[in-house]
């Protein structure tokens, strides 16, 4: 089973650089360090009570979830990452200086076997439209899940964001789940945007 979460970076729905594959989870019975789903829970929980907002309630409501996706999984998977971006950020690309309107924030599962409980789910302190997290849906087969959300950098609100995805599969010898909590902190955009490129942006565009 693998999975991953991959970010693309767009302007009017073009890419302006190369995608970016996080939180990879490549798992075989027996090459991966498995947790249990205690831990899984006690994981979740912590991240829910640390970042800053209400996050309580979604916190204590996600557990059922993760309980129906990793229950009675022989081996469990587990990755966390983390993204910050500034509202309104720019990146440099061949020199030049771009402000992307749209992050996308996709999660993928795969299985040789088939999938079990599959899911993708955002929680976020912003409640105004278009200043928020985009759900863009998702897309269920026997062998493949596949979750899609959109950032929309220009105009979200700052603040945490929790995107936790999930999945699991029905193996011959072992069942075996993927757990993955990745956080967002949007922060807020500058009064006056430095135009300045620093030696580590340089270097990133090469």
């Amino acid at each position: 089973m693998r999975t991953s979460v991959t970010v693309a970076y767009l302007i009017n729905n073009a890419p302006i650089r190369p995608n970016s594959e996080i939180c990879i989870i490549d798992t075989h019975p027996g090459l991966f360090d498995a947790v249990s789903l205690t831990d899984l829970l006690s994981v979740a929980t912590s991240t829910y009570q640390l970042l800053q907002g209400n996050f309580t309630a979604a916190g204590a409501a996600i557990l059922p979830l993760l309980r129906e996706t990793y229950n009675g999984k022989n081996t469990i998977a587990s990755t966390t990452g983390h993204l910050t971006f500034q509202q309104d950020g720019s990146f440099l690309v061949n020199g030049n200086r771009l402000h992307p309107d749209e992050i996308r924030v996709v999660f993928r599962a795969t299985s040789e076997d088939d999938l079990t409980t599959s899911f993708g789910r955002v929680d976020q302190s912003a409640n105004v439209l278009g200043r928020q997290v985009r759900d863009n849906g998702e897309q269920s087969e026997n062998h493949q899940y596949t979750r899609r959300f959109s950032i929309p950098l220009r105009t979200i609100t700052p603040g945490d964001y929790i995107f936790t995805f999930g999945s699991g599969d029905d193996g011959w010898l072992f069942d075996v789940g993927a757990s993955t909590i990745l956080t967002l902190t949007i922060t807020p955009a500058p009064a006056q945007p430095s135009q300045a490129v620093t030696p580590a942006e340089e270097a990133a565009s090469r």
